[in-house]
């Protein structure tokens, strides 16, 4: 059995700014709007985007090749199109249509505004609604007032008058919704009301109640007229773009004798133009009114039946039921002009070359006649604008030639246009091309089938023959199913089409027909519902009839398929209103068949007003980390209690939603400000937003650990009693610090020269959002730079003359001095100690300095005792002398150390002699005072007080140059030169 077809996702549209990202509903002139539709199936059916300006006129068609498309709005505040003109600002539509024709898919509303320039379509709108039909003196009549600004700008002082109505009595008056207006009671016969702002896209409703006055006359209109606009002196005087619905006035009920409301609802034929045929007239004949409810029988007007004659001028008919109290009327026109005629020109012919697809052709114009006749509602076969290209084939043009006249609209007393009668001829349009495919179908074929539908094979429905350049052959049954599956009881139509290598198609259609001879059917019908409607309204609910769209249902073995529908909202009367309230209204559709199988499916209306809701953030709040916080913010567990909650509301009932945004993820705020956006979203989706500053600020002091404490020390060389660092980490280490925000530094107090002593070293860390913390650390300097210590000069004493003494003692004439680094006394120490006794020789004295930190330093001077050498006694004569001697005589060397200071008194080593250059400029002197001797000796004569020493030489001397070196245990050396011979 077939299956009946998925549900399509509906088709939407809706305008972005141009980025075609962003949402966005209000524009200026020259700004471009980009318009996005969804739920499309351009491969299948292709849909085409028309704008729409503020007066209706389709200001731009394109077909869709995508999703998106821009549109550039006008620079002109005005427009001028086709002999009408309007403004630009104001409300637009955009419009989601099929290729070639102009049934509404899917819409989408927009503002436009001129910011140089403001303006507003104020609107007023009054209806008397309760109780429905007659009203009699005495009684109670309601009066529902409904004002929109369908303009794009706010309108500053703006007032609304409701009049009260001639022979009716004010009883009370109360705003229902909207933004708030001031209203007074009714003063001079008037209530006005009036607001100090009204929004673009606001409406406000109110309900007026007044009582008919007693006696009232049957026959007498109740009027009720109210009027919208600035006040005489506006703080800004905003631009109205049309002033026709700037007032509206509710011909309310009729005073009768009776309050039984009507049961019948008439809805008369349209007003007639007719043209005279004699002096007296025309003869016109006119329809019946449509009845809905209890009717009873429809009566003409007794002045004026169907069939009489009506007299040149306008003539209103009354049409009324026998019960329900229904009744309407519409007017008749006679006038004296000939009624309109049309005369088509020749069809024509054009020609398509190469792999032209369609081609532009400058179209001939009908002759027409009549009074001031239009052609604006002609149309092509192909549902394309008359000025688009033609397709390869045959279009045929249906040239509508309409009489009109000028009016007055009853309401507003402006000048209108009315539309008359209409005549019609047809013209074809014929575009061939050469080498275009061709096709022919199989003969239409009729099976029986033992139940309600049957599969055919390939063979059975047949193969069409078909030419073309590398021509493509694709079938479509009517019922959108696949050629094998089942063919339902009925007609199935097989739409056969050839392609060219170039696009160009030729079709032809098959005919399956199906009957049955079986029974029991208990297949239900398939249903296809209309796809969901969305649309928006300036107030709080919206008019939909044709809209909706129409059902349409099929069964495999029934010829007809009865559909309802419910849902559809409904009058008192149970008379259904097609007023949709705001939100979504689901409309339920049953399809039955013959054999009682039935389908059901639902349509969703879904009502979006235009008016968002108005929200107020919470206060911007400011938060602290707190101590011992271990991260760069504040997390923040429960957001209500903590930020606070928006408030909101709507102009029209429903729920509106909040939502919070730009929260972080985790709730986790970081420190500085982070704007919280609180979102409302109405039953509409209208939506509008406001924003919470939620301050977090740092107060968590860092963490810090100085490093371990030191100890300086002064130093060798030191000159000053402190210690001056001259790389503080890497002497004294540095801190470590730690913050739950990053950014935090360490500085370290004090200088970088360390006194004797401890000294505290303070290290802070300060955060990047000024908290600190403090550590210490202690640096000790001690002093361990010695002093630098002067010695005194070194001594040197003579023994007492004529004695045997080898030593004596030594006083020191002047002490050592000291400086040292640090203030303080200095001791002096010396070893051996001055007034000591000292040998014959030198003696190194020791002296040591002790500075207050017991730093010691040493140096040393010396004490030289000297023995009383006064020179060589003859015979050897001191240098530079040379004493001339014969080599390996013993000489008496002869010299006196006033006493006798013993035999031990030469040095280690000595005397001795060595070669020396003979200096022939040197004095010289024959020593012949020599001995004999084996060898070398010493020897003292007390008689002389002279040493003796025998210094035994060698005779292979001779011919040489010798200086004797006598070093004495005193450390003094004497020297004597002598020539060897």
């Amino acid at each position: 059995m077939p299956q009946a077809n998925p549900t399509p996702t509906p088709e939407a549209i809706a305008t972005y700014a141009s980025d075609c990202t962003t949402p966005k509903t209000s524009f200026v002139l020259n700004e471009v709007v980009c318009a996005k539709a969804t739920g499309i199936d351009l491969q299948t059916f292709p849909r085409s985007v028309t704008w729409n300006n503020t007066g209706g006129l389709v200001v731009s068609r394109t077909d869709l090749t995508g999703n998106t498309i821009s549109f550039q709005i006008p620079n002109d505040a005005t427009y001028a199109i086709d002999n009408q003109t309007g403004d630009n600002r104001g409300i637009w539509q955009v419009k989601l249509v099929p290729v070639g024709r102009s049934v509404v898919r899917a819409n989408a509303f927009f503002t436009v505004s001129d910011p140089t320039s403001k303006a507003a379509d104020l609107v007023v709108y009054n209806v008397v609604n309760d109780p429905i039909g007659d009203v009699p003196d005495g009684a109670n009549i309601t009066v529902s007032l409904t004002t929109t600004n369908n303009g794009p700008d706010a309108v500053p002082d703006v007032q609304l008058t409701e009049l009260v109505p001639s022979n009716a009595t004010f009883v009370s008056a109360s705003q229902d919704s909207g933004p708030t207006f001031n209203c007074a009671p009714p003063a001079a016969g008037a209530s006005v009301c009036t607001i100090s702002s009204f929004a673009s896209g606001a409406q406000a409703t109110f309900t007026f109640i007044y009582n008919v006055n007693s006696g009232v006359p049957k026959g007498t209109v109740i009027a009720s007229t109210a009027a919208i606009g600035q006040i005489t002196s506006p703080t800004s005087v905003v631009s109205e773009l049309n002033s026709r619905d700037n007032q509206w006035t509710a011909r309310a009920a009729t005073s009768v004798n009776t309050n039984t409301p009507t049961g019948c609802v008439l809805a008369c034929p349209e007003n007639m133009i007719v043209t005279a045929t004699s002096q007296s007239g025309a003869v016109v004949n006119y329809g019946s009114a449509e009845p809905s409810g209890t009717c009873g029988t429809i009566s003409g007007d007794a002045s004026h039946p169907s069939g009489s004659t009506f007299p040149v001028g306008t003539t209103t008919v009354n049409l009324t039921s026998s019960q329900g109290g229904g009744g309407c009327s519409f007017t008749v026109t006679v006038v004296e002009v000939a009624a309109p005629t049309i005369t088509c020109q020749a069809d024509q012919t054009a020609q398509a070359t190469g792999s032209q697809l369609e081609v532009p052709v400058s179209l001939n114009t009908p002759s027409t006649s009549g009074n001031g006749v239009i052609l604006d509602h002609s149309s092509r076969s192909d549902n394309r604008p008359l000025t688009d290209p033609y397709p390869v084939g045959t279009t045929i043009i249906t040239w509508v030639a309409t009489e009109t006249f000028q009016g007055t609209d009853p309401q507003t007393n402006d000048p209108i246009v009315i539309e008359g009668r209409a005549v019609s001829c047809t013209q074809k349009i014929i575009v061939t091309s050469t080498g275009a495919p061709t096709i022919s179908c199989p003969t239409d074929r009729t099976f029986n089938a033992a139940s309600c539908d049957t599969v055919l094979t390939a063979a059975q429905i047949g193969t069409p023959t078909y030419s073309g350049s590398n021509a493509t052959l694709t079938s479509r049954r009517s019922d959108d199913l696949a050629l094998t599956d089942p063919f339902p009881g009925g007609q199935t139509r097989i739409t056969w089409t050839v392609t060219d290598d170039v696009d160009r198609v030729a079709s032809c259609v098959q005919t399956i027909t199906i009957t049955s001879t079986g029974g029991g059917d208990t297949t239900p019908p398939t249903l296809d519902v209309p796809p969901d409607v969305t649309v928006t309204t300036g107030g709080c609910s919206a008019l939909l009839d044709d809209e909706l769209g129409v059902a349409t249902a099929d069964d495999n073995c029934s010829s007809s398929v009865s559909i309802t529908r419910t849902g559809i909202p409904l009058n008192q009367l149970g008379q259904p209103t097609f007023v949709f309230p705001v939100g979504v209204t689901t409309i339920t559709y049953t399809a039955t068949d013959g054999a009682g199988n039935s389908t059901v499916k639902t349509q969703k209306i879904t009502v979006k007003e235009l008016t968002p809701p108005t929200i107020s953030a919470p206060a911007d709040v400011v938060l602290y980390t707190g101590a011992g916080a271990t991260s760069c913010g504040l997390n923040i567990a429960n957001l209500d209690a903590s930020l606070g909650t928006a408030t909101t509301s709507d102009n029209c009932p429903g729920t509106v939603t909040v939502a919070r945004s730009n929260v972080p993820a985790g709730n986790n705020f970081p420190v500085g400000d982070t704007i919280v956006t609180y979102t409302a979203t109405d039953i509409s989706g209208n939506t509008a937003s406001a924003n919470q500053k939620v301050t977090v600020r740092d107060n968590t002091v860092p963490t810090i650990s100085a490093p371990a404490d030191v100890t300086l020390y002064t130093g060798s060389g030191a000159t000053t009693c402190d210690v001056t660092v001259s790389n503080l980490d890497a002497t004294l280490g540095t801190a470590t610090a730690n913050d739950n925000c990053p950014g935090v530094t360490v500085a370290r107090g004090g200088g970088n020269v360390f006194p004797l002593g401890d000294t505290n070293v303070i290290y802070t860390a300060t955060d990047a959002y000024g908290n600190t913390a403090t550590a210490t650390q202690k640096v000790t300097v001690v002093d361990n730079t010695p002093p630098v210590v002067t010695p005194p000069a070194n001594i040197t004493v003579h023994l007492p003359l004529n004695s045997t003494a080898t030593s004596m003692v030594v006083n020191y004439p002047n002490p050592a001095t000291a400086t040292d680094n640090c203030a303080g006394t200095i001791t002096f120490n010396y070893n051996p100690a001055s007034g000591s006794t000292f040998s014959v020789g030198t003696t190194t004295v020791t002296v040591t300095a002790t500075d207050a930190h017991n730093n010691n330093a040493q140096t040393t001077f010396t004490v030289t005792v000297l023995y009383n050498f006064t020179g060589f006694f003859s015979p050897v004569i001191n240098p530079p002398t040379f004493n001339v001697v014969n080599a390996g005589r013993a000489i008496p060397v002869k010299f006196s150390l006033s006493g006798n200071k013993g035999l031990n008194i030469f040095a280690a080593n000595s005397p001795q002699s060595g070669v020396i250059p003979c200096d022939a400029s040197a004095p010289a002197t024959n020593l012949t005072d020599t001995v004999t001797a084996g060898s070398s000796s010493l020897s003292y004569d007390a008689s002389t007080d002279q040493y003796i020493y025998v210094w035994k030489t060698d005779s292979s001397w001779a011919g040489t140059c010798r200086q004797l070196v006598v070093t004495l245990n005193d450390g003094s050396v004497h020297v004597a030169n002598f020539k060897f011979r």
